[in-house]
């Protein structure tokens, strides 16, 4: 039996002025799943989440979350989602547990033991008692997470969960996002420009730009595609990089990236061999989201220009 559809969107469209917000964009979210929306600042992601969320308008199109249509269905559908829309915003002289009591209050979720499961999911048992006025932007947005997951919803959306985390920080709150959807089946609609991040924890996207949609999918779909680099242990790497010349793109490890498909990998092995370099392993590296990214929108910036 097919999952459900937890978010359908179609056609939607939403105008400010001449300008398009967003242009005919369709995709849906199958529940269980962890949803990428990506694309740049501007393309249109906090809109669209808004006009799913009841919060404005569309201009065209239409938008049903578990089933029912919005914005009529949207005080039925909240109940059963938690949200951070763009830069969360706290009460300055409260501490991070009293502000979930204070916002769990209005919601009807201010349950000790879950404020205290929400603060413990994203680390912030420790200092929940501070005031959040000494807290920096990155333990605001871990607070803004815990106060989307109190209600154990089943669809958590998240805009720019990783804003000013470092490197720690944001595999931390990725390992949340996986561990919360293995464990509690819960649906996650992520929005980010942070396609690299994404693709580590998502299982399907879809990508926006301008408003428009480019695509939509999973991800293993979106990315397939030839060989485009190989990784290369070899014995001497120095004499490597002489032999490969700008075909090398990239150190990583004791590995070296080059630049070759499939097709050209016995004529560079033969050229090493020639050199007496040793070659221990060869790995072949499919594009990655972002180099798909890049790739597409180039390709419909040329488009746009001709």
């Amino acid at each position: 039996m097919p999952a459900a559809e937890i978010l359908e969107v179609s056609g939607l469209t939403r105008r400010y002025g001449r300008r398009n917000a967003l242009d005919a964009v369709s995709f849906s979210v199958t529940a269980g799943s962890i949803y990428g929306l990506l694309g740049p600042n501007g393309a249109g992601k906090t809109t669209l989440v808004r006009i799913a969320l009841g919060l404005i308008r569309a201009t065209a199109g239409s938008v049903r979350l578990f089933g029912l249509s919005m914005p009529g269905g949207a005080i039925a559908a909240r109940s059963r989602i938690g949200a951070m829309v763009e830069i969360p915003r706290f009460y300055p002289h409260l501490s991070g547990r009293g502000n979930l009591r204070v916002l769990g209050t209005l919601s009807g979720m201010d349950d000790p033991d879950r404020i205290d499961a929400a603060l413990d999911a994203v680390g912030l048992a420790e200092p929940a008692d501070e005031p959040v006025r000494g807290w920096s932007q990155g333990m605001r947005q871990r607070l803004g997470i815990a106060q989307a997951l109190l209600g154990e919803p089943d669809l958590v959306i998240l805009d720019e969960p990783t804003n000013g985390l470092d490197p720690h920080g944001v595999r931390e709150v990725l390992s949340m996002i996986r561990r919360f959807n293995r464990e509690r089946g819960t649906t996650f609609l992520i929005l980010s420009h942070q396609l690299d991040e994404l693709e580590s924890i998502a299982d399907h996207v879809a990508i926006l730009r301008r408003g428009r949609l480019l695509t939509a999918g999973p991800i293993e779909e979106i990315v397939a595609g030839e060989v485009t680099h190989h990784l290369l242990l070899v014995a001497d790497r120095e004499t490597a990089r002489a032999v490969l010349g700008d075909r090398v793109t990239d150190e990583q490890g004791k590995r070296l990236r080059i630049r070759a498909g499939t097709g050209e990998i016995p004529g560079l092995l033969a050229e090493l061999l020639a050199a007496e370099v040793a070659v221990h392993e060869i790995i072949p590296v499919r594009r990655s989201l972002n180099e798909w990214f890049l790739q597409i929108t180039s390709e419909k910036e040329a488009d746009l220009g001709r």
